[in-house]
């Protein structure tokens, strides 16, 4: 066929191959060969992850435009936070005033307590905003002079009655990030042991365990409903999984 002089029959529309070469498409067998040679190379070269089926690298999407230019920022006092107003330039030229809340901390911690490979310790408190008793996960501060592996230890020993001899941090959690710097570390507590320590909740919070199989019914609840802890437990199931 013109156009494709050398080239494989299966690289040409319309094309047959010549006899003693076997079929233009490849046999199922051949393709599995196929399949295993790449799986094998892949593993070779180390692009590979260490779990049960290899999962290809996702490719981080890069962000497509400039940040806003800050002109001005003018602060306002709002309790617990710092308010400021934020005179800003976009990249298309437009301007606009924008506010944001700080916080005047170092942070809070997302505890995830791993009773065991398959259960994770809820608490049950009083939740003023709602005015009744919410399900929810460890959390609290940061104090000065803290790492995050530190408070998350402290609260839930505070919270919970229990210390944890392996603590991992996994990420940041935003609250409302279009408004609001705040931010809470992630971080999933396992191999637990008995200690409390004195906090400053009016009344002892209640211990729930929950099987981790089992969230798609916990997240039906009524009384859980804080968004940080229910993404907290699906990123740490995830995790967990995978460090299995």
């Amino acid at each position: 066929m013109e156009g494709c002089a050398g080239a494989r029959a299966s690289a040409c529309t319309g094309a047959t191959a010549r006899p003693g070469r076997g079929r233009a498409s490849a046999t199922p067998r051949r393709r599995a060969l196929l399949a295993s040679r790449h799986r094998l190379s892949w593993f070779a070269s180390g692009d590979y992850r260490p779990f049960d089926r290899l999962v290809p690298r996702r490719r981080e999407p890069a962000v497509s435009r400039p940040l806003p230019t800050i002109h001005g920022i003018t602060e306002h006092d709002a309790g617990p936070y710092r308010l400021e107003r934020l005179d800003l330039e976009f990249s298309n030229g437009e301007r606009r005033q924008f506010q944001r809340l700080h916080g005047r901390g170092h942070g809070a911690v997302v505890v995830v307590p791993m009773l065991d490979a398959d259960t994770v310790l809820l608490v049950r408190e009083y939740a003023a905003g709602m005015h009744r008793y919410e399900l929810g996960l460890v959390k609290g501060r940061i104090d000065a002079g803290e790492t995050a592996l530190e408070a998350a230890n402290r609260e839930l020993k505070e919270e919970a009655g229990y210390g944890a001899a392996r603590l991992d941090h996994l990420r940041a959690l935003t609250l409302a990030p279009t408004y609001m710097s705040h931010e809470a570390q992630l971080v999933v507590a396992r191999d637990l042991y008995p200690e409390r320590l004195p906090g400053d909740e009016p009344e002892p919070l209640e211990p729930v365990p929950w099987k981790l199989d089992d969230l798609h019914q916990l997240i039906l609840r009524e009384d859980f409903s804080e968004g940080r802890s229910i993404a907290a437990v699906f990123i740490a199931r995830e995790w967990l999984r995978q460090h299995a």
